[in-house]
């Protein structure tokens, strides 16, 4: 099984890939290479956790999808609860070390 691995802050050059942006754009086209992510230390904010919740709409390549140490709060956790609401594919996500509140906290319990 092939895995397309991103993280631990400086994963993109390793990964193949220019930008964050060219990740997500993968993750949304259903690039089947990508099953696993690891996306720690990336400087992963609101604005960019929205993104990645977008792209995992309609996704079913992605079963892990690890995000800690990020900058990811309350708007961008909300989010991310959102689409997984209907991801039937990810069975891992590992959030920690984010500046998630109760609200954010909340609406990713209320997911589950």
């Amino acid at each position: 099984m092939s895995f397309f691995e991103w993280g631990r802050g400086g994963g993109l050059k390793a990964a193949g890939v220019s930008s964050f942006a060219e990740y997500v754009k993968r993750i949304a086209t259903n690039d089947p290479s990508i099953r696993k992510a690891d996306l720690e230390l990336e400087g992963i904010g609101d604005d960019d956790a929205e993104q990645l919740a977008d792209a995992l709409e309609g996704n079913t390549a992605l079963y892990w999808l690890s995000l800690p140490g990020n900058k990811i709060g309350h708007r961008g956790a909300t989010k991310l609860a959102e689409k997984l609401k209907t991801n039937e594919t990810i069975e891992y996500l590992n959030l920690g070390g984010n500046k998630i509140a109760d609200g954010g906290a909340s609406d990713l319990a209320e997911m589950l």
